[in-house]
This record gives C-alpha cells, structure tokens and sequence, in this order.
C-alpha cells in the first residue's frame, strides 16, 4: 500500500511516449535521443531526395530548353535568310520572316541529302563485308 509522502511508481517510470521516442523496435537499440542507425537511414532517405529533386530539376530545365526550342524552330531545315530552322522541305516561304529561300537552296539540300545517304550505304556496306568474310571464313573451316 502506499504510504503518505511517497510518489507512487508509475510517475518514475518513463511515460510511454517518452519509451517509445528512445527504444527503437526496428533495431532494437536505446538511446536517449532515439536510434542512431535510424537517423542515419532518415538522413540517407533525405540525402536521396535531395539528389531525386536536383535531377528533376536538370531534366525539367532540359524539357524547357526542347519545348521553346521546338516552338522557335518547328521545321526541318534553315532558313537562309532568318537562320531559324523553320522550313519544311521545298516551302515557298520561310513562316517566321516570310521571304522565299529559293529554288537554287532546295537544290543545294537535295544533293547534300543524296550525299548524306551515300556515304552512310557505304560505311553500311564496308561494316557488312568484314563481317560476311568472317561467315564464309567460320563455314569454310567447319566443311
């Protein structure tokens, strides 16, 4: 029983929140200012986060670069006169500074186009031929 002047026991214990806060059930561990391997996990989640957030930024700052690039310059090839890349292939005019490039220019891009296309068949062609002597070769010594 308790006697007159004595506090009872419960009021020495910790109180349950005060418990809680200190022993870690995850690791089982106490500390009088809560489980140091979670506040090292909590400090690598925010760590993580802050480099998640760091990345979106860079690549939201990529897609505002694409998207006003996209809308400045919307066609495929240049302009001779404004130098924007407004031109779809064999316009009339150029639509941001509305002047006319020219028969002699898409005359121009047609043969750089021819010679674009022939140069990468050939460097098709020669990566191809290394490849199919090495075949003949494989066949030739497994006969």
């Amino acid at each position: 029983m308790k006697q007159r002047g004595q506090t009872p026991l419960f009021h020495l214990m910790p109180s349950v929140w005060e418990w809680n806060m200190s022993y870690c059930n995850t690791h089982g561990r106490y500390d009088g200012n809560g489980c140091s391997l979670c506040r090292d996990d909590q400090s690598e989640i925010i760590d993580s986060l802050a480099r998640s957030r760091e990345d979106q930024r860079e690549d939201l700052a990529d897609a505002a670069a694409s998207i006003a690039d996209a809308v400045n310059n919307p066609g495929d090839y240049d302009c001779p006169s404004c130098m924007f890349r407004t031109l779809k292939k064999g316009a009339p005019c150029c639509p941001k500074c509305q002047k006319d490039p020219g028969r002699q220019y898409w005359v121009e891009v047609e043969a750089r186009e021819r010679a674009r296309e022939k140069a990468a068949a050939e460097a098709r062609a020669r990566e191809s031929r290394p490849r199919k002597a090495k075949e003949a070769k494989t066949r030739n010594k497994g006969v």
